[in-house]
């Protein structure tokens, strides 16, 4: 198969802004206002062909079968936005915005949504300088409020027509286009978060730290969920309802060493994050949002974290204990194994510079969450994980119960036993802790700007660079926690085989003129 492809984006925004500040003494306001009318086209065409007359001659004409196809999508938002700033002494801040977006891509009965904000800021340093210890350089304490809006891609709330490629008895005909079903009741996506937060630079700024508390509520978002196939359509986009995240946000940086030829910096940052799904459309106890190629299935439910990952486990009697028949597992329940989101998010960086050579090393990890992965369980009913090991000879007496409730003394041949797993899809051994610890990067430069400083080059750099150096500590049994076939929202925790992560080296020069 042989295709060419010609796509082009176009994007024109046209703005105006008009500002003024004034001084009254101590204090200080600074006001703008403005708009923007952004106008987005994106078209494609493409023609793939088949079955070629003269073979390795890849080009349209030796195709037998052609395949041509175009698409197009326009997109406008127009805007109107305002900010007005106070200030007194240059310690204490108030700035307010506030904001309006009209969506092209949504109903025009509810593409309008306005969204404001308003931030402060204390400096005590500032304010109390002359009572503040020396050891301590700055003190800032800091509070927020704000919304922020969003749209869809275009057409998600039309139902519209595609040429199809061939003829009918020589006449030509349209066809539905996608496999999402359309929703003309779709509003804009909200986003409203609080935030206070508190900074500090100590002994003469070698200790910083910035630190922060927030709440955000996501309200209406805008997802693809399953449908039923009879309506034609595999999914439908929704707002989904409110979804609440909350947690902190922690930066300390540190330097040790701090001389004129030797410095160290070490910094480490750490967030923890919950969610909870508050509410789903039309009340709905749960959504199906999005599901891997063989096992497992993301979901929202309400009163759960956020993306929940969902799967057959074995059946078990009232004790826990798994229930065998003539040696034989069973598929039990669909169940909620956790969600595929982290709840802790961090790591640890290290800066040494001595004269011109720096050296760079990051460390950082995730953990508080799940996988569910199709590469291990695809080895394990194909034979091919240590897992399927036992029962090579003699076959596999599983560790369970009969249905009497007496211990499984069954031995079954061990290719029908672990085939078992395709045809009962349950994903019980393929459910692992996600968490992970990794040697992110190694990178080591030394500044040559010296060697070229009497030509037109004003700068010269050398460096080289390790990515993906060593996975430290991991749960899963032969992949990549962080190994993924596509980075979406709706597979959030599903590993659908995936391609194994490299490790990758470089050498670079870096000049400036």
């Amino acid at each position: 198969e042989f295709s060419q492809n010609k796509s082009s984006f176009r994007e024109v925004n046209a703005d105006f802004l008009v500002g003024a500040n004034k001084k009254f003494g101590d204090f200080g306001i600074d006001a703008t206002f403005g708009g923007n009318k952004m106008d987005q086209i994106r078209d494609n065409i493409s023609t793939s062909v088949r079955n070629f007359y003269i073979r390795g001659l890849y080009t349209i004409g030796n195709g037998q079968v052609k395949t041509p196809d175009y698409s197009y999508a326009r997109k406008k938002v127009n805007s109107l936005y305002g900010s007005l700033n106070f200030s007194f002494r240059e310690f204490l801040f108030l700035n307010t915005t506030a904001r309006n977006d009209w969506f092209s891509t949504l109903n025009p009965q509810s593409n309008s949504y306005l969204y404001p904000s308003v931030s402060g800021s204390f400096v005590v340093s500032e304010a109390l300088h002359n009572v503040m210890p020396s050891w301590m350089n700055y003190v800032k304490l800091r509070a927020s409020y704000a919304e922020v809006g969003g749209d869809t891609e275009p057409y998600s709330n039309n139902l519209y027509y595609d040429m199809a490629p061939n003829t009918y008895n020589g006449y030509g005909y349209g066809e539905i286009s996608g496999n999402t079903s359309p929703n003309a009741n779709l509003r804009p996506l909200k986003v409203k978060e609080v935030e206070a937060g508190l900074e500090l630079g100590l002994f003469n700024n070698r200790v910083r730290y910035d630190g922060a508390i927030y709440r955000k509520n996501t309200v209406d978002e805008i997802l693809n969920v399953d449908i039923s196939n009879a309506s034609g359509f595999p999914t439908t986009t929704v707002n989904i309802g409110r979804l609440r995240n909350q947690g902190i946000e922690n930066l300390l940086t540190i330097q040790p060493i701090r001389n004129r030829n030797f410095t160290w910096e070490t910094g480490i940052n750490y967030t923890y994050n919950t969610s909870l799904v508050l509410e789903l459309a039309s009340g709905q106890p749960r959504i199906d949002v999005g599901s891997a190629t063989f096992i497992g299935q993301l979901s929202h439910e309400v009163g759960m974290p956020l993306a929940s990952l969902r799967g057959y486990d074995y059946l078990r009697d009232a004790k826990g204990q798994i229930v065998t028949i003539n040696g034989r597992f069973q598929r039990g329940e669909l169940k909620t194994w956790g969600s595929g989101v982290p709840k802790h998010i961090g790591g640890f960086l290290n800066t040494l510079t001595y004269k011109k050579f720096r050296l760079f090393a990051q460390v950082d990890f995730k953990a508080g969450h799940k996988l569910i992965s199709d590469t291990e369980w695809n080895m394990l009913r194909s034979g091919h994980h240590k897992k399927s090991l036992p029962g090579r000879e003699g076959g596999v007496i599983f560790n369970g119960v009969d249905q009497n409730g007496s211990a499984n003394t069954t031995a079954v041949e061990a290719e029908s036993f672990y085939t078992d797993y395709s045809g009962r899809r349950i994903v019980t051994e393929a459910v692992y802790n996600a968490s992970f610890v990794r040697w992110r990067t190694l990178n080591l430069s030394y500044d040559a700007s010296a060697l070229v400083s009497k030509t037109f080059i004003r700068g010269l750099a050398v460096s080289t660079n390790i990515n993906n150096v060593l996975m430290i500590k991991r749960y899963t049994d032969n992949i990549d926690p962080e190994s993924v076939s596509q980075v979406r929202d709706t597979q959030a925790g599903l590993e659908s085989v995936s391609l194994p992560t490299t490790r990758t080296y470089s050498l670079s020069l870096n000049f400036k003129f």
